[in-house]
C-alpha cells in the first residue's frame, strides 16, 4: 500500500510535468507567424478548400465541432459586447469551430429602427411545469394513436423574451443577435432582434 507521502509527491511531479507540458505546449500554439483566411489568397478562392476540410471533419465523425457553424446557415449569434455607438455595437463572439475565420471573431451589428431589444426572464418553476406536462400530454397522445400526419410540438423553453429599452445594453453584457438573413460568413449586418442574458 502507498503511503500517503509517496501520494503527494508523485502527485506533485505529475503536476509538474503537466505544468511544463502546458506551459510549453502553448507558447507553440501561441504563434503568430502563421495567417488564415477563407477568402482569397493571391486571387485563389479558398472556399472550397475550407468545405473540403469541414466534409471531411464530418466524415471521420467530428461534426459536434462543425454542427451550427462554419459553412452551415446561421440566423443569429450570441457573445460579449465590446462597444456600443449611435447605430453599432461591436460584438465579441464565442467561436466554437476551430476553423472558423479569425476575422469574424468580433462583428459589427448595425441597429436600425426595425431592430427590437429584449430581455431572457426565467419562467416561474409552476408555469414551466404545467407548459412541460401540457407537451408531455400532447407527445404522449400522438405516439399511443399512431398517428401519421402528427407535426412535434415545440418544446418549452425556461425562458421568455420580453421587450426592453435599447439603454438596457452595455459594454460586457452577453447578447445574442438574430438577423433576416445567413450570417454566418459576415462580419456586418444589420440586427432583427437583440437579447440581453
Amino acid at each position: 500500500m502507498y503511503s500517503l507521502k509517496q501520494v503527494l509527491i508523485t502527485a506533485l511531479i505529475v503536476a509538474i510535468l503537466f505544468s511544463g507540458i502546458g506551459f510549453f505546449g502553448s507558447e507553440l500554439l501561441n504563434r503568430d507567424d502563421y495567417s488564415f483566411t477563407t477568402e482569397y489568397v493571391d486571387g485563389v478562392d479558398l472556399q472550397s478548400g475550407l468545405k473540403a476540410a469541414y466534409d471531411r471533419l464530418i466524415r471521420r465523425g467530428h461534426a459536434a465541432v462543425v454542427r451550427g457553424y462554419g459553412l452551415r446557415e446561421s440566423d443569429s449569434i450570441a457573445g460579449e459586447i465590446k462597444s456600443i455607438q449611435t447605430d453599432q455595437l461591436d460584438l465579441a463572439v464565442n467561436p466554437i469551430n476551430p476553423l472558423a475565420d479569425p476575422s469574424l471573431d468580433t462583428r459589427i451589428i448595425k441597429i436600425t429602427n426595425k431592430t427590437k431589444f429584449y430581455r431572457e426572464v426565467a419562467k416561474d418553476y409552476e408555469q414551466l411545469e404545467n407548459e412541460m406536462d401540457e407537451f408531455q400530454s400532447v407527445m404522449g397522445g400522438a405516439i399511443g394513436e399512431g398517428t401519421e400526419d402528427f407535426s412535434l410540438p415545440e418544446l418549452p423553453l425556461p425562458f421568455f423574451n420580453t421587450e426592453i429599452d435599447r439603454l438596457e445594453l452595455a459594454v460586457g453584457k452577453e447578447i445574442e443577435v438574430k438577423a433576416e438573413m445567413d450570417i454566418h460568413n459576415i462580419k456586418e449586418f444589420e440586427a432583427l432582434e437583440i437579447i440581453l442574458k
